[in-house]
């Protein structure tokens, strides 16, 4: 991985991780030494008020998507957005002191570990996706557009190849036809590029690099232009798969997030009512 790849991964806010590293160890200790003294439960003492505090710190981040501009003390987007994933992360460590590091006793228990637990997995994960993919794009490839533009500018490069192919000799059109008009039908977002979003280039476009020596000026003229063409389209799927990564990984923080909100509204009602 580039330097500067690593650089892009690497967390901006140093002090933000390292508060949070030491709010959670701090939490850690106060349970073994509370533990002590006497026995561990959520329901009183320090076990109530860490069960609070990680309720709190769930609320507050989820509070994200309504976030206002300039609104204080977090005056822009990306002060919202470290909020948002720090206060997620002290949450669970507290959800975990909250339980005494032990498994759940019940089916409430468990669904709020459950969806806690996903829910800060899942951020995390797409925290780092959005730092690595866009990275990984920036250093790999030429083309960048938007999501639903893809489709209609695969069918452009198509419509573009097919008039370079035009009164092209038969071994190229014999390669166009068995080999490279398939790959222009239509986006092929590869899940190889979410490793690698040059993954195959090299293998697809050399079928017309060995055949360039082998034909008349013209037709390696739209070998040229075929080569180009192609390299686009790939970069395209390549961009295709990468935003499609993205949006579906939304999902799968956004709707367990909104479980475990409604979890913790019955959890608390629970509480006070029994």
């Amino acid at each position: 991985m580039r330097a500067s790849t690593r650089k892009r991964l690497f967390p901006k806010r140093l002090d933000l991780l390292a508060a949070t590293a030491v709010l959670g160890a701090l939490c850690a200790g106060a349970f073994v030494a509370a533990t002590l003294r006497a026995p561990w439960s959520p329901k009183r003492g320090l076990g109530l008020v860490f069960g609070i505090a990680a309720a709190v710190c769930f609320v507050v981040a989820m509070a994200y998507p309504a976030r206002r501009p300039r609104a204080r003390p977090l005056r822009n987007a990306e002060d919202w957005f470290q909020a948002h994933v720090y206060l997620g992360l002290l949450g669970m460590v507290l959800t975990l002191v909250h339980a005494g590091f032990a498994w759940p006793a019940g089916e409430m228990g468990w669904a709020l570990l459950l969806a806690s637990g996903f829910t800060t997995l899942a951020g995390l994960g797409g925290a780092f996706l959005q730092k690595a993919l866009p990275a990984a794009a920036a250093e790999g490839l030429r083309v960048y557009a938007m999501h639903d533009r893809i489709p209609g500018l695969v069918a452009d490069t198509r419509t573009q190849a097919e008039q370079a192919i035009e009164g092209a000799g038969e071994a190229l059109q014999g390669l166009w036809e068995e080999r490279l008009a398939p790959r222009f039908a239509g986006p092929e977002p590869r899940w190889s590029y979410l490793i690698d979003v040059r993954a195959g280039r090299e293998d697809d476009l050399s079928p017309l690099r060995r055949l360039a020596p082998f034909v008349e000026a013209e037709d390696r003229e739209r070998i040229d232009r075929l080569i180009v063409l192609f390299t686009t389209k790939l970069e395209l799927d390549a961009q295709l798969r990468l935003q499609r990564v993205l949006r579906a990984w939304l999902a799968w923080h956004v709707y367990p997030g909104a479980a475990l909100l409604g979890l913790l509204v019955l959890h608390v009602l629970g509480f006070l009512v029994y």
